[in-house]
Order: structure tokens, then C-alpha cells, then sequence
């Protein structure tokens, strides 16, 4: 079981995972989150917390950080949804940031969003 400073680091490599799609393929990106012509859809915001895999990072974060599952499905979801509108702005050009400096903003919200002496 990884600790709670390395699922951290597992999560926040899954958000920098997604910024490295909107660098490396922002067509791709645009395909898929943005155009609404791929066909994927979620539906409301509670699919963030309650899809399968996601709903599993929840439980484990829950755990390992000691923190109510329902506080942690709200951290979740909005670290999901700030992620992907900076993935957004990227993408559209309405911001032009390095990858460090994007990636360096997603571990920042993650570290702060996550600590247990904000929640």
C-alpha cells in the first residue's frame, strides 16, 4: 500500500498526466474534453467521485490521509475539474505557460487542497 505522500504523488501524476496531453496533443485533447463530438459525455459533476476507478482513489486517499470519504470526494472533484480548465486554458492559448510551471501549479493545488489542517 503506498503511503499517504506517495498516493499524493500518484494523484497529482495523474493530473500532470492529463496537462501532458493538452501540451503534447492539444488536438487530441480538444477531440475528446472539449468538442463534445467524441461521444464522451460524463453526465454531472457526482460521476467524478463515483465512477469505478475514481471512486476507488477516493476510498484510498479517505483512508490514508484519515479524512472523511465525503470531504475527500469534494477535494477530488474539484482538483479534477481546476486541472482540467487549466488543461483548458492551455489548450485554447488563453494562457501560455511551461509545462514545469503548469505542472508545478498542479502539485501546488494538490499539496494545499490535500492538507488535513485546511479541511
Amino acid at each position: 500500500m503506498l503511503s499517504a505522500s506517495e498516493g499524493m504523488s500518484a494523484f497529482s501524476n495523474v493530473g500532470i498526466g492529463y496537462l501532458e496531453i493538452a501540451f503534447e496533443e492539444p488536438n487530441l485533447f480538444r477531440y475528446l474534453y472539449m468538442s463534445g463530438e467524441s461521444g464522451y459525455h460524463t453526465g454531472g459533476f457526482d460521476i467524478l467521485t463515483t465512477a469505478e476507478t475514481n471512486s476507488t482513489i477516493v476510498a484510498q486517499i479517505a483512508k490514508q490521509l484519515k479524512l472523511p470519504i465525503d470531504k475527500v470526494n469534494v477535494l477530488f472533484r474539484d482538483s479534477i475539474i481546476y486541472t482540467h480548465g487549466l488543461a483548458c486554458f492551455i489548450v485554447s492559448g488563453l494562457i501560455k505557460a511551461t509545462k514545469a510551471e503548469a505542472y508545478a501549479m498542479v502539485r501546488n493545488h494538490m499539496n494545499l487542497y490535500f492538507n488535513p489542517e485546511r479541511i
